[in-house]
């Protein structure tokens, strides 16, 4: 059984700013997941390899929320702590 294509397509409005359509067109190929579409199919993963992995990946993630009851520390998403704005923690004696 085959996925049917994705047409992607990307309107210009004018000729003369090529880097701004190719970072648009490459925005919407990574919105659209033809690149991890793409990454995945590029070898052949036997069963055992992608079980063993999704293990690991579930270990790892296991261990982060142990480590990070609170959310991973990643600056500025939505999840977790923001790095803009005031934020009620108050900060550390050294300033860090």
């Amino acid at each position: 059984m085959q996925k049917e294509g994705k047409n992607t397509q990307i309107r210009i409005e004018n000729q003369g700013d090529f880097d701004r359509l190719l970072r648009k067109f490459r925005r919407q190929i990574i919105r659209e997941g033809v690149l991890a579409d793409v990454r995945r199919h590029e070898a052949y993963v036997k069963p055992s390899v992608r079980r063993k992995q999704k293990e690991a990946k579930a270990r790892r993630r296991a261990r982060m929320s142990q480590r990070y009851p609170r959310g991973f520390p990643r600056g500025g998403s939505s999840r977790g702590g923001s790095t803009r704005g005031g934020s009620s923690r108050s900060r550390s004696p050294r300033g860090r």
